[in-house]
């Protein structure tokens, strides 16, 4: 179920290879969040969009990182589908913030496509204001493609409320409780995005283990929609990774979990932010995943 830019899509391309994981007929159906075009002009269910299954060796299931935000969502696929079981992948939320600024960027109007570079440090009053503004839309049943859409108008002159939404997003211990209060523990697994970046095998291993499959090694590991762009300023990481500090501290406590993301935060500006197209199995050190 994402988050963003947390390595939903290689995982998603994984796991579909695996022979008892038969995919819905695309990674993305965005049936809940309000904006696709999977439902307009078609009478359709959900289940129309996935293979029929009558076997219990195999399963099926899709990846929509814009279902985690979505408020209520949760109790409504408790009811629908009672024994469902959620990933959720979890990058460190510098980064995640940052390849999410640019993924947007590319999809921008390029009159006003904006940088990082050279940019030290942001206004964080403003960050946190629309932040607030954008789950109180939300929870009012706005989608959040509307959401973006109603402030595209005013974020883009802006670098501060430019990349506000990004951050809103990185802000985990916002939206998570609501899948962890209408869910059993047991059936939901939360997993380091860095832990599938830099070792594939064990990553997969842990969800099989989690879905009740048998391992399925494969012989590359590649990094779907891979994107380069500069490192930021080491004063606008530094302002990020303590803005960020409270935010990480409260999902650890919530989740009896460590992601050890501000001791990490030093030695990752350090490696910028290339990327590598693939690489076989057993050699994984150094690439950004989507």
């Amino acid at each position: 179920m994402g988050v963003w830019k947390c390595g939903t899509t290689s995982l998603y391309h994984y796991l579909s290879q695996h022979p008892q994981i038969l995919p819905a007929v695309a990674k993305e159906l965005h049936y809940f969040t309000g904006e696709t075009h999977w439902q307009q002009g078609e009478n359709l269910t959900y289940l129309d969009y996935f293979p029929p299954i009558e076997h219990p060796s195999y399963q099926t299931g899709e990846a929509t990182p814009g279902y985690i935000i979505q408020p209520h969502l949760a109790k409504s696929l408790r009811h629908w589908f009672p024994d469902l079981k959620i990933i959720i992948l979890l990058r460190n939320p510098v980064k995640r913030t940052i390849s999410d600024f640019y993924q947007r960027q590319a999809t921008s109007n390029p009159t006003f496509a904006q940088t990082l570079d050279g940019v030290t440090h942001i206004d964080l009053a403003k960050v946190d204001a629309m932040a607030d503004q954008l789950y109180a839309d939300l929870k009012t049943g706005t989608s959040w493609l509307q959401c973006l859409l109603k402030q595209q108008a005013i974020i883009q002159t802006d670098i501060s409320l430019n990349l506000a939404r990004n951050l809103a997003f990185s802000q985990y211990i916002r939206y998570l409780p609501q899948w962890f209060e209408q869910f059993p523990r047991e059936q939901i697994l939360v997993l380091r995005s860095e832990d599938l970046f830099q070792n594939p095998p064990a990553t997969l291993q842990q969800i099989y283990t989690f879905l009740g499959l048998e391992h399925h090694p494969l012989p590359e590991y590649r990094n779907l929609n891979p994107r380069n762009y500069n490192a930021i300023s080491p004063e606008l990481h530094q302002q990020l990774t303590e803005y960020f500090r409270p935010y990480n501290e409260q999902i650890e406590d919530y989740l009896g979990q460590k992601f050890n993301y501000q001791s990490n935060s030093e030695s990752e500006l350090q490696v910028g932010w290339g990327q590598v197209e693939s690489q076989p199995a057993g050699n994984y050190h150094g690439r950004e995943f989507r």
